[in-house]
């Protein structure tokens, strides 16, 4: 395609998707659109170069980003996490978005991502306190993973969430992230059999062996469970140790008896 192609379609200010339709060995006769060519040597390569041309060594110049390439910093103030009292109890999932909310009001390099179940994870909090720092990422828990991976990049600390049930659909991406050595946070809430009456469809049961079967030694897995955190696998990261100041504050006196509004079916 020639830039004049791509003018009527470009709008200012404002990102550009090109969606190419593609054919597999275009240019050489003896792979071009056949079955059961990709993957494998061309039998007389000499002959390939020569159909697409030659042995050419081409320059292509693209635009350079403008400015100091610094993400944007947010003003913030004392980090002062939650301290329950004594006996109090409060539910896990709220104490996360409680934690997570006044981390946030400490660091203005976390963000939050949701896959709109956010009055049940809590991470609204988060999103009240912090909007511009909330990413409502509905239900495309794979791009959710994708997007905290590409945020951690430009230096942000991502706490991604959702029920651990549904992160079984980001599996791939989880596992991508961690060969990427990705820095991320990725929170299950509502895990094992003891949310009952919404059934086995939102039962977290298979994301403990997400990240120990990455098989690739970086992540730390964290289990609140009554008054205690379990670790489950390590070593720590920079952003797991951010993870664990919140995971501490949600974890002080915290119970999972209190039931958070769910949305209704057909609305997460």
């Amino acid at each position: 395609m020639h830039a004049w192609d791509l003018d009527r379609f470009v709008q200012p200010g404002r990102p550009t998707v090109i969606v190419a339709r593609t054919i597999k060995g275009k240019g050489v006769r003896a792979v071009e659109n056949q079955d059961g060519k990709h993957g494998k040597p061309i039998e007389d390569p000499d002959s390939a170069v020569a159909e697409l041309g030659g042995v050419r060594d081409i320059t292509v110049e693209v635009p350079k980003p403008t400015g100091d390439d610094k993400p944007h910093a947010f003003e913030v103030g004392p980090l002062e996490l939650p301290r329950p009292e004594p006996g109090e109890e409060v539910a896990t999932w709220k104490a996360y978005g409680e934690a997570l909310a006044a981390l946030g009001g400490g660091r203005g390099d976390v963000v939050g991502l949701d896959a709109e179940i956010g009055n049940s994870t809590h991470a609204e909090i988060f999103a009240k306190a912090h909007p511009e720092r909330f990413f409502e990422m509905y239900i495309a828990e794979q791009q959710m993973v994708a997007v905290a991976v590409g945020l951690q990049v430009r230096s942000w600390v991502p706490f991604a969430s959702t029920f651990a049930a549904f992160l079984a659909r980001a599996y791939d991406f989880v596992r991508m992230a961690a060969v990427s050595r990705a820095d991320i946070c990725v929170v299950g809430s509502h895990t094992g059999v003891s949310i009952g009456e919404d059934g086995p469809s939102q039962m977290g049961l298979e994301d403990r062996t997400i990240c120990p079967y990455c098989g690739v030694g970086c992540s730390l897995t964290l289990h609140m469970q009554d008054n205690q955190i379990v670790k489950v696998t390590s070593p720590t990261t920079t952003t797991s140790r951010a993870a664990t100041s919140a995971s501490k504050a949600a974890s002080a006196s915290s119970t999972d008896t209190p039931k958070p509004t769910r949305p209704a079916p057909g609305d997460r």
